[in-house]
């Protein structure tokens, strides 16, 4: 949950893991102030800039607390490869903390990531279940980050235009001309499994249902 000081106007960005906003915090910050983000891992139950609705609502009562609040969701299938992509992409504490091996994920066969992602993805769907703040809150349902009043919803399906657009218009400062894009997955290949979708479906059906995402793949949008 950065909130960004922007000539004179607070901005609440409900930052969703894995739906392109680092790019969006990063020109926000740049334009203004950031606070309530925590770069290491702290006594708090997830890094405050990963912060969802029930903790956001504790800490920010009622309204009038900010000028303009968002957020960016994202197919919940898509969601996931990004999220383990990234970690399998990461320093080897990433990957401890994610339960992945060693071996590069691009160095791999899709078939082999295929795998690798469907093991990871039980793994993680276990925990997460057990302690819904494990991975600092990267796999907790966009609904429960999302359920805010007065809060401007985007998807990552239509690109990062309409976002900067809109906070061109709610700041006054122009958009960048070449969009920022940080944390690329550098679009590899990771087939499914025989289950892994209907595992992505069951536990995130709140999100298909009420963002208005296609079950049965990203393509079915």
């Amino acid at each position: 949950m950065p909130i960004f000081q922007v000539k004179g106007l607070r901005i609440l960005f409900v930052h969703i893991p894995k739906t392109g906003g680092s790019s969006v915090s990063r020109w926000l910050g740049d334009a203004g102030a950031e606070a309530f983000r925590i770069p290491t891992r702290t006594a708090l139950p997830c890094p405050p800039q990963h912060f969802h609705a029930e903790l956001l609502g504790a800490l920010f009562p009622g309204s009038g607390w900010f000028d303009y609040a968002f957020a960016i969701t994202r197919h919940p299938e898509a969601r996931m490869i990004s999220e383990y992509v990234w970690r399998r992409s990461g320093g080897r504490k990433l990957r401890q903390w994610g339960g992945l091996r060693r071996s590069a994920v691009a160095e791999v066969s899709p078939e082999t990531r295929g795998r690798d992602f469907s093991r990871w993805l039980r793994q993680n769907l276990r925990a997460v279940e057990q302690n819904p703040y494990h991975l600092s809150n990267h796999l907790r349902p966009q609904v429960e980050f999302t359920a805010l009043p007065g809060l401007e919803i985007f998807r990552f399906e239509d690109g990062m235009e309409p976002v900067f657009a809109r906070l061109s218009e709610v700041t006054g400062i122009n958009s960048p001309q070449d969009l920022p894009r940080e944390k690329a997955t550098g679009g590899l290949e990771v087939p499914l499994q025989a289950g892994d979708r209907a595992r992505i479906e069951m536990r995130y059906a709140m999100d298909y249902d009420r963002f208005g995402y296609g079950r049965g793949g990203v393509g079915g949008n």
